[in-house]
């Protein structure tokens, strides 16, 4: 009886079926290329933390440069006081 109940389920005539359902082969041809996305997605953050790089979506604009800069025009630094008052 059990073989007899798993031939019927393995060859859909367990249940009715619906005619407006996906393809079993659709869906997995859906599946695969979800995966195969994800698997990319994977891929590419990997390399980028590997290799020290953002994507760039992570990428964050410098700050504005403020009156307390210390970069001259032309990429020149200016020297920084290192005297401490206590």
């Amino acid at each position: 009886m059990r073989r007899a109940i798993l031939s019927e389920a393995f060859s859909g005539r367990l249940v009715p079926q619906d005619p407006a359902d996906e393809s079993a082969e659709e869906l997995l041809k859906k599946i695969r290329m979800e995966r195969e996305t994800a698997e990319a997605e994977r891929k590419a953050a990997r390399t980028a933390a590997r290799t020290g790089r953002k994507a760039k979506s992570d990428t964050i604009p410098p700050p504005p440069a403020s009156a307390d800069d210390t970069t001259l025009a032309d990429g020149e630094q200016t020297a920084l006081s290192l005297e401490f008052n206590p």
